[in-house]
């Protein structure tokens, strides 16, 4: 039988330890919109998060590739403490363009 591990308080420091170790952001943010999803079918086996990834590691980079980065760097993480995640990915120039 399959162990299915549930998004916890601890899903968030997860989160940003490996992306923060992988791609040494200059920028970072992450939201944990779990509670709004609380008690929907859909939403058991993980939670529900929104993050701000600026890092140089993404220059050249397509933003499918910038995504399947952060997809396999928190590869053991989705689908069990991550059920879905919504993301920007920037580069340093691209995130002061933005502001």
């Amino acid at each position: 039988m399959a162990h299915t591990q549930h998004a916890t308080v601890e899903t968030p420091v997860t989160i940003e330890r490996k992306l923060r170790q992988a791609l040494t952001p200059a920028h970072f943010e992450i939201g944990d919109d779990s509670a709004k999803h609380r008690g929907h079918k859909t939403a058991s086996g993980g939670g529900h998060y929104d993050i701000v990834v600026v890092s140089e590691r993404f220059a050249g980079m397509s933003a499918i590739e910038r995504q399947q980065l952060v997809y396999s760097i928190l590869a053991e993480e989705m689908g069990s403490q991550i059920h879905a995640l919504a993301m920007r990915t920037l580069t340093p120039d691209e995130w002061r363009g933005s502001r």
